[in-house]
Order: structure tokens, then C-alpha cells, then sequence
């Protein structure tokens, strides 16, 4: 049996929330950065490498934001301290492939990609290399963030008429600020159709749960958008009980999570309090599966 956390899953918290502090806080671990620091040192070596992927879209993020120079904060709980991003961009030794390549192109003002954003250069750059990580959760779980990001931002367009080709013009670049990326074969598809769901749902069976969100409720409609992605993870580890996809999965949510609370104190705390239902959902389904294979195997 590949890596089997029996005891770091069975002791990772039930997510709740704080009642007694002033901002909603988790009780168990602090943050992402938190949990991070838990499982890091009990995951065998190709396992951590795994969960260090799962961190990188937090790197590229931090590393766009100096390459462009924007006011953001900077997140601690990618793989690279802000010293270390800076010094890479200025000499790019230890980074992986796609970002030393974007940091090269960037500095002399020649894009990997044309007619998109350098943010969007960075993502298609990670996402091709997603495609090749050994670990089919992790393909899928960014072939779902690749996919859903690029109908997200065709629906966009169609709500606006705008053009696939004008969408990056700086007059509407608020209104559809993400391009179409990656052309793989669903995004070939996505602007080739003109049908409601881009004739994919027979690939991709949750365009219809995208299609039936309420564009007009803004909060709703993304809050429908992590609840899609909640279950598809619900989906892809209901029988890895115990194993790195489990932790990965746990890692996802915590995000999740952690992002509706950074966004709002009291429609996050909503928010967290229905994902919570299904984690708490998902831990019992774990504790039923293990009583029962422990009894089968007393038997």
C-alpha cells in the first residue's frame, strides 16, 4: 500500500471556528501555513513533493507580483520566502522550469505567450506543466482549475459580447480579465462552440451545475463555484481514506475556506459553517469505512 496517514488524517482537527475571538480564527490549525507546517514533516519524501506542487499556484502568485511590481501582500505559505522569490528573479537558479522561463521572457520583454497577460503567461506555463505530474489527482485537480477557469471566463464574454480576440483590451479588461489559456482540446472547443454549454458536458458533467448558478448573485455564484469544486473533491478521494490525495484534498478545502473568511468576517463564517458540514461529513464517512475493515479483519 502506497503512503498511509492513518495517524496524521485521523488527528487533523475538525475545522471550526473560534466564538470567543473578535475575527472569525480556526481552532485547530492557524492558517493553510498551519497545516502545512503539520503534515510536512510526516509525509515520505515523494508525498511531500507532492503536497509542495499543490502549493506552487501561492508561489506564482507571489512571483507575478513582484515580476509586476503590484501592492499586494505577499503569502507566506507558498514553497518560497519573499527574499527568496526576489533573489531568484534577479539570478533564476532554483525555481522550477516554467517559472525560470517566464522570469527570462519577462526581463527582456518577450512573451511566451502572445496577446495574453504575463499573469496568464504564468499560469498557462504551470498548467502545461501540471499536466505532467506523476500523481492523477493532482492532474485532475488542475485540469478542473484549468478548465473551469477558462468557461468561467467565455461566459464572461458571452454576458458582455465581447469577442475572444478583444478580450484583453485594456477598456474591458475588468469586465473579462481572464483569457482563454492553454490551448488544449477544451479550450479549442470553448471557442469554436457557440452552444450554452460548449457541447463539453458529456466531458465535463459539471458545466451544467456551473450553468444553472445565478450570475446576477455574485457572492452566490461563487460560492456555487467552490461548492462544485468541493464535491468534485468529495468525489475524487471518497475512497482514499487515508492516503496523500486525502491530505491534498484536506489542503484544497482549508483554502477554500480560509479565503471566504479573508473576504468577509460574517458571510464568512456562513460560508466556512457549510463547508465544515461536509468536511465533518466526510471524517465520519472515514471513521465508519475504518470500523468497518478493522471488523472485517478481526473476523
Amino acid at each position: 500500500m502506497k503512503g498511509a496517514y492513518y495517524y496524521l488524517i485521523s488527528g487533523l482537527p475538525r475545522l471550526r471556528l473560534d466564538d470567543s475571538a473578535d475575527l472569525p480564527a480556526f481552532a485547530g490549525f492557524a492558517d493553510f501555513a498551519g497545516f502545512l507546517g503539520e503534515a510536512m514533516g510526516q509525509l515520505t519524501e515523494s508525498d511531500a513533493k507532492l503536497l509542495r506542487i499543490l502549493r506552487l499556484p501561492i508561489d506564482n502568485k507571489n512571483l507575478i507580483n513582484i515580476l509586476e511590481k503590484k501592492e499586494m501582500a505577499f503569502n507566506p505559505a507558498g514553497n518560497y520566502s519573499e527574499a527568496e522569490l526576489i533573489g531568484e528573479v534577479a539570478h533564476p537558479e532554483n525555481l522550477p522550469g516554467y517559472m525560470r522561463t517566464i522570469i527570462e521572457a519577462h526581463k527582456v520583454d518577450m512573451p511566451v505567450y502572445y496577446n495574453i497577460t504575463w499573469e496568464d503567461q504564468l499560469n498557462c506555463s504551470f498548467y502545461e506543466y501540471a499536466g505532467t505530474i506523476d500523481n492523477a489527482f493532482l492532474r485532475d485537480w488542475f485540469s478542473l482549475e484549468l478548465n473551469m477557469g477558462n468557461i468561467l471566463s467565455a461566459l464572461k464574454c458571452r454576458e458582455f459580447n465581447i469577442s475572444f480576440e478583444r478580450r484583453l483590451d485594456q477598456r474591458i479588461e475588468n469586465v473579462c480579465s481572464q483569457a482563454i489559456i492553454c490551448h488544449n482540446e477544451i479550450a479549442e472547443t470553448i471557442m469554436d462552440s457557440d452552444t450554452r454549454d460548449f457541447s463539453l458536458t458529456p466531458a465535463l458533467p459539471w458545466i451544467e451545475d456551473v450553468l444553472a448558478l445565478d450570475k446576477n448573485d455574485l457572492v452566490g455564484f461563487e460560492k456555487g463555484i467552490d461548492l462544485i469544486k468541493w464535491k468534485w473533491l468529495d468525489d475524487m478521494t471518497c475512497f482514499n481514506y487515508f492516503d496523500i490525495e486525502a491530505l491534498l484534498a484536506y489542503g484544497i478545502k482549508l483554502q477554500m475556506a480560509e479565503r471566504w473568511l479573508a473576504l468577509d468576517a460574517q458571510k464568512g463564517r456562513r460560508r466556512f459553517d457549510e463547508l465544515l458540514a461536509g468536511l465533518d461529513g466526510a471524517y465520519q464517512n472515514y471513521n465508519d469505512n475504518v470500523v468497518g475493515a478493522v471488523t472485517g479483519a478481526l473476523v
